[in-house]
């Protein structure tokens, strides 16, 4: 699979014939639903291509694909690929929030994880509810850094407690040792403060 070659062993060129394919697949979907997963699997892509980039245009354009995605996958229609897609935004509105000097994106991020989460429940799919924490405690770090608002920093160590700890019960060791690394960068930045 292209997108898995160009993300797992950083191939760019694999990555622009996953894009390629997934546009084809836009125009191409059979129904509704078809599009959707193919906007969210482009996003996907784009978001992957972009994060490597310089500029910003891919992340915008992922950013794009995933809102015309949303808009056909409501919640009451499609629960959990509503929430996946709304995770995957707050990826990339988090990743175009690092770059930019203002606090604009990484709420917006805040805003999509936080509505991924009304259905990535700790019952439901506690994984997908813990990597959705995690991302959101990524996010409030980065508005720490940006702001310097303790409540952010609190926020984010609240939030990567109960990922880690999900993460820990089920098993997950790439999981749990991401939890790490993000602790340490939460210790840091509460030590330099």
């Amino acid at each position: 699979d292209y997108y898995v070659a160009g993300r797992d062993k950083g191939i760019a060129l694999d990555l622009r014939v996953s894009i390629a394919l997934a546009k084809r697949l836009v125009d191409r979907a059979g129904d509704s639903d078809e599009t959707r997963a193919a906007l969210n699997d482009l996003g996907i892509a784009l978001q992957t291509l972009g994060a490597r980039d310089s500029g910003t245009d891919r992340l915008e354009q992922a950013v794009e694909a995933y809102q015309r995605a949303l808009k056909g996958w409501t919640r009451d229609r499609a629960p959990l690929d509503w929430a996946m897609t709304q995770n995957n935004l707050g990826i990339v509105l988090q990743t175009l929030g690092v770059r930019d000097s203002g606090t604009d994106r990484l709420e917006q991020a805040v805003e999509a994880y936080q509505q991924a989460l009304k259905e990535r429940t700790r019952d439901r799919v506690p994984l997908d509810w813990a990597a959705t924490q995690y991302n959101l405690a990524h996010t409030y770090l980065t508005l720490f850094e940006k702001t310097a608002q303790a409540v952010h920093l609190d926020r984010a160590q609240d939030l990567l407690r109960a990922a880690a700890a999900e993460f820990a019960a089920a098993g997950a060791s790439h999981y749990v040792d991401l939890a790490a690394r993000l602790q340490a960068k939460i210790d840091a930045a509460r030590s330099a403060g």
